[in-house]
């Protein structure tokens, strides 16, 4: 029994690690052709609505739950964060490279100890803090020096942390009353994003992006990278979904870490990019941060922060 769910947990995380790195580096092949994040993310949530929908509606894989409208206010907050976190998200890869982009993401820590304690009354160990240390101290080294660095990229990914860890919080009392679970919360918020961001997206960028397809610029070739742009969101949307599972919260954590680990150094081997050794050690320290930030939360264990204990299951990826 083990050894199966070792198995599953690795196959998985083999397709989930696969899908986010293509997801991404579809998504920068598009916009160095043409900036068109709106767009992208437009497609995104199409896809995640369409597919969704094969697997709630259509194949049955899971119960179907109907949305009630009290709980509207519960869900449109996580689904204006969701929005803007996904647009935001792919603002910053369109705007700088994929590893700086996820450098900057992966100090979501930072941001949820900090948003959690000010505006939500959340309580953290000293061991919780610390270990942000290492993680501001790494970002702020990777800024320094990373030679993709732009203004717009790290304003649009720390927005982006801002909005998913917004979200998170709010995640928790919405399935606590276990009205609705993850899947049918994808499902809902996957079409309201859509309704949100197609109009925005045919308004802003719809002439562009038929200028381009008239001149030829805009290639069949573009056109499918933005649609498998779209189902491998979803892809690694739900993976990351059936990972948690079958594994503990911690595992999936610290799964995730390394995944946009991978994705960094991937990215980095197969673009050439250069990192100076500072650059490099700015990295590091950021993951390692990351890592002691996860253990720490999951050995917080004084009363104030058991009650307020943030969940690590997102409603849709880890971001």
């Amino acid at each position: 029994h083990i050894m199966k769910n070792l198995a599953l947990f690795l196959a998985l995380s083999a397709v989930w690690y696969t899908a986010s790195y293509f997801t991404d580096t579809f998504n920068k092949r598009v916009q160095q052709q043409v900036r068109i994040p709106i767009t992208l993310t437009a497609l995104q949530f199409v896809s995640g609505g369409i597919l969704s929908t094969v697997v709630l509606r259509l194949l049955k894989l899971k119960p179907f739950i109907s949305l009630r409208l009290n709980q509207l206010p519960a869900i449109v907050p996580l689904t204006l964060c969701w929005t803007i976190g996904f647009l935001t998200t792919n603002m910053s890869i369109g705007a700088t490279a994929v590893s700086f982009a996820h450098a900057v993401k992966a100090t979501e820590p930072v941001f949820l100890v900090v948003i959690a304690t000010i505006f939500f009354g959340k309580t953290f160990s000293g061991f919780t803090w610390l270990a942000l240390l290492p993680i501001t101290a790494g970002i702020i080294l990777v800024a320094l020096t990373d030679l993709s660095f732009t203004v717009m990229g790290i304003i649009s990914a720390s927005v982006s942390n801002c909005c998913f860890t917004t979200r998170s919080l709010l995640l928790k009392a919405l399935l606590a009353s276990q009205l609705v679970d993850n899947p049918n919360l994808f499902y809902y918020m996957s079409w309201m994003s859509a309704a949100i961001t197609v109009p925005i997206a045919i308004v802003m960028e719809g002439p562009l992006i038929i200028e381009m397809w008239e001149s030829g610029a805009f290639t069949s070739q573009l056109l499918t990278l933005a649609l498998a742009n779209g189902a491998l969101h979803y892809v690694y949307n739900q993976t990351s979904m059936l990972i948690l599972g079958i594994v503990p919260a911690l595992t999936h954590s610290i799964t995730n870490v390394l995944r946009r680990f991978a994705i960094i150094s991937i990215t980095v081997l197969v673009t050439g990019q250069v990192l100076t050794p500072l650059n490099k050690l700015g990295i590091a320290l950021l993951m390692v941060g990351v890592v002691l930030y996860v253990i720490a939360k999951s050995r917080d264990v004084t009363p104030a922060s058991k009650s307020s204990h943030l969940s690590s299951k997102p409603a849709s990826k880890a971001d």
